[in-house]
């Protein structure tokens, strides 16, 4: 259920642009390593490190479909980074969970404020669905919680991942759409905190 993948990257808008428009070209394997290890797409020093942040990027990718890869490849950043944290809160329960149980409450009780308390508690929470997540090391555990509030802070969710104020995130009507007309009430609901 849970899984710590997501730590091999932030939001990556612009880098899940580029690997979007390649998968609207040619989504063979063949062409995706191509693209990552001959083309260098994504201007990485080493091939390890494309390799991880390409397997990270595709793995949210095949989280949706052509559509969402259109409009993550073909519009504008806001648009593609919103439909970049659709396929990341698909990827990630984690950051599922974090954004519906605790900022979503935060919201609902009118205290825009996260802290670090807030994730020990999910956390904690979290590892009694899954007793594996006990064993996750505290380093683990600290660079998760950063590349949440990255994520969170690059989509305008919080003002900043520092300052971890949450704001309201107006959805744009494209993505209201996508998410309706595939059912997905669930990421609809991490989408609107109010609710």
């Amino acid at each position: 259920m849970y899984n710590t993948e997501i730590v091999a990257g932030s939001l990556l808008i612009n880098e899940t642009r580029k690997l979007a428009q390649v998968m609207l070209t040619d989504s063979s394997a063949e062409a995706w390593k191509h693209a990552i290890l001959v083309e260098n797409l994504l201007q990485k020093n080493t091939q390890a490190t494309a390799k991880r942040m390409g397997n990270l990027i595709r793995h949210r990718l095949e989280m949706g479909e052509a559509s969402i890869w259109s409009l993550i490849a073909q519009n504008d950043f806001e648009l593609a980074g919103q439909a970049a944290l659709v396929l990341a809160i698909r990827h990630s329960q984690l950051l599922a969970d974090f954004m519906r149980q605790v900022m979503g409450l935060r919201v609902r009780r009118h205290d825009l404020q996260l802290t670090q308390k807030d994730w020990d508690d999910f956390l904690q929470e979290c590892a009694l669905r899954e007793p594996a997540i006990a064993g996750w090391s505290a380093s683990t555990c600290e660079k998760l919680y950063q590349v949440i509030l990255r994520i969170l802070a690059e989509s305008k969710f919080l003002t900043s991942s520092k300052e971890k104020m949450i704001q309201t995130v107006l959805i744009r009507p494209e993505i209201n759409t996508y998410l309706l007309n595939c059912n997905d009430q669930s990421t609809l609901a991490c989408l609107e905190l109010h609710q």
